[in-house]
């Protein structure tokens, strides 16, 4: 599993559960690791929003990928924000990631440079209370979608992200 929250995810984005102080999961770490396990997952990447906390208290586990959901916005854009996964970072990349993640590009930059593997999240899920489908195609443009070299993705995602990039385009 390359995607994965537990109790620590807090900070999501949704604007629902951050009005009423709900974190995404209120799953332990653990628990959640324990889970994907028992189901036959190989890898585990705990991705909460924004912090490291959670795969901490699971890294010496064997078969975890450190991981995190970034939330990240356009410049200019307050309230157009998309969320990136970016895997296999230690604490001083997070903390450059966490300094530059206000500014998508800045961070993708950043994210390349170091060779970090990472994907965009769920592009139609809005973050924060405006959905934004001209920006959420670019930043499908900008992530090549929902892949990320390295990763193997079906043909059937790759035809959906092309079909939500041509369709958001059309708005």
């Amino acid at each position: 599993e390359l995607h994965l929250h537990s109790r620590a995810s807090t900070d999501t984005g949704s604007w629902f559960l951050n009005r009423g102080a709900l974190p995404e999961s209120y799953t332990s770490p653990e628990d959640a690791y324990r889970a994907a396990k028992a189901k036959g997952m190989h890898y585990v990447a705990l991705t909460d929003h924004n912090t490291l906390a959670g795969v901490a208290e699971i890294a010496h586990l064997p078969d975890v990928i450190v991981g995190v959901e970034v939330t990240s916005g356009f410049p200019g854009e307050e309230d157009a924000q998309v969320h990136v996964l970016v895997w296999g970072l230690d604490d001083a990349e997070w903390a450059e990631v966490d300094c530059l993640r206000p500014n998508l590009f800045e961070m993708l930059d950043y994210v390349r440079a170091v060779d970090l593997p990472h994907s965009l999240a769920h592009p139609l899920h809005r973050v924060g209370v405006h959905q934004h489908p001209a920006l959420a195609a670019q930043a499908c443009n900008l992530l090549d979608g929902l892949d990320h070299p390295g990763f193997v993705v079906d043909p059937l995602h790759a035809h959906e992200r092309d079909v939500v990039v041509d369709q958001a385009l059309e708005v």
